[in-house]
């Protein structure tokens, strides 16, 4: 497998017009405060004009108080004379879910109902509504699935974002995600080949890792930064760059096996320098920590193949499109047979051979109609049996918290089943905090004993973040041996 540094570009789309030569905010949230950052877009280029973070007032909590958050970010664009005629809103990473669908190869029309109903089913077992948009990763012909990834935030986030950008007074908004639009900005052209990129946010308290294709995100792995030398945090990132690239869907894993490596953020040069002894050539892109996902969203609105906004979803006017189109065809039909039927006592004349070739012509149109139904039916039979062939979640995160031990020496943080469908591999990733890494070890004594059922991979014991009540972070992996996967048409 090889690494290196690359440029290039990706093919742009008509950007929306209310961000053309001219700047626009973009408002970037993180765990502290707030980014604001005036951007440009010009011809093929993004730049950044001016940038500042404003910390959190003490008292004020962003998503709790959204009236106050918008009238103290109106304030401060005021201020600072940021630009409010058109704003990028990029959502909190940490209220942002990803997951990479494979979807059978319907068409355009036919995804967003599709990925509808895989939302809806998602938010009956978490009992969690969500705003949801997805990117669609290009197929070839002879394809018989199609990748698109789905982006989606609890509509409590939603709504808090809605009410604060009323209160700033803020018309003109779209809301995205500057992480997810990373890749967009180095994306190389298909002529040069060597579409995989791993991108690296080397930050102070984050690091992470997104593997992308043409620029489009296929998945990611993020984590503390380590406290560690340079030198294991590199033997760290290599670990984790092998474990993206290994874990991509097969259908893509005979394309061939480079990537190129580019950092950002305040560790990105020593890092990028600590990773050559591991065999990778990585190209460090900005040293600072918060332009790159600024930059981001003014790539993102260049591309609409990579744009996601959650106030306008590429599914939102479907319903609606549909039935207009299915006006249309209404309309069509009934002016069809008002016409053959005022033909036919205007030419009864005509003899039967012409009569019988209309009723022929007539009955291949209807033909037509029955056999793009039975496309339609077809596919939707496969959808129905890939649905009932889903694994349980519920049951078996259910059976798997009662082996947890008592909450007053452990608490689990996320509790999460992935790969429920057409994977070789079912896990279940569970993190966490502890008093002592002692529980921790318990915790993994009770669920090898039940070895039979489960295959425990621990990944990681950590000092807890500075002010938690708990000594130690931890992480482990238990894979779900498929003999005993409990399936919802089992029930």
């Amino acid at each position: 497998m090889k690494f290196g540094a690359v440029g290039g570009y990706f093919h742009s789309k008509p950007v929306d017009r209310r961000f053309i030569n001219q700047p626009f905010l973009v408002v970037d949230w993180t765990a502290t405060g707030v980014a604001l950052s005036a951007v440009r877009i010009a011809d093929k280029n993004v730049a950044v004009l001016n940038s500042q973070f404003a910390e959190f007032p003490a008292a004020l909590e962003p998503f709790a108080n959204p009236g106050e958050t918008g009238k103290w970010l109106r304030t401060i664009c005021d201020n600072a004379g940021f630009p409010a005629a058109a704003v990028a809103i990029s959502v909190p990473r940490r209220d942002l879910s990803v997951k990479l669908l494979e979807l059978p190869n319907v068409t355009d029309d036919e995804l967003g109902p599709l990925i509808a109903l895989q939302v809806e089913s998602r938010t009956q077992l978490t009992n969690q509504a969500v705003a949801w948009d997805f990117i669609a990763h290009p197929v070839n012909n002879g394809d018989t699935q199609r990748y698109v990834l789905l982006a989606s935030i609890p509509n409590t986030v939603f709504n808090a974002i809605c009410e604060i950008r009323q209160a700033a007074g803020w018309s003109n908004v779209i809301m995205t995600s500057g992480d997810l639009s990373i890749g967009l900005d180095n994306a190389r052209s298909p002529e040069t080949g060597g579409d995989w990129q791993i991108h690296i946010q080397a930050n102070p308290v984050k690091l992470e890792l997104s593997l992308h294709r043409g620029g489009l995100l296929v998945s990611s792995h993020a984590t503390s930064m380590p406290s560690c030398t340079n030198v294991e945090a590199a033997a760290v990132v290599k670990s984790v760059i092998n474990r993206l690239m290994a874990n991509r869907p097969s259908v893509w894993k005979n394309e061939p096996e480079s990537a190129a490596v580019l950092i950002s953020g305040p560790h990105a040069p020593a890092l990028a320098e600590a990773l050559q002894p591991e065999g990778i050539h990585a190209a460090v892109l900005i040293t600072e920590e918060r332009t790159p996902r600024a930059l981001a969203v003014g790539h993102a609105l260049r591309h609409a193949t990579g744009r996601l906004d959650f106030l306008r979803p590429r599914s939102a006017d479907r319903p609606a499109a549909l039935r207009r189109q299915r006006r249309v065809m209404a309309a069509v039909t009934v002016a069809g047979v008002f016409l053959a039927g005022l033909a036919a006592t205007y030419l009864m004349q005509q003899s039967l051979d012409r009569e019988l070739a209309k009723l022929e012509t007539e009955r291949q149109q209807m033909q037509q109609f029955v056999d793009r139904g039975k496309s339609v039916v077809d596919k939707w039979a496969y959808v129905s049996r890939w649905k009932k062939e889903t694994v349980d979640s519920a049951s078996e995160i259910g059976e798997f918290a009662a082996l947890l031990p008592d909450r007053n020496r452990l608490i689990v943080t996320r509790l999460q089943l992935e790969n429920l469908v057409d994977a070789e591999d079912r896990v279940l990733r569970v993190d966490g905090l502890a008093q002592g890494s002692t529980d921790v070890l318990g915790m993994n004594a009770a669920i090898l004993e039940t070895s039979e059922r489960y295959d425990l991979r621990p990944q990681s014991i950590e000092p807890a973040p500075e002010g938690s009540e708990f000594a130690s972070q931890f992480r482990i992996e238990v894979l779900l041996r498929d003999g005993d996967v409990t399936r919802k048409d089992a029930r």
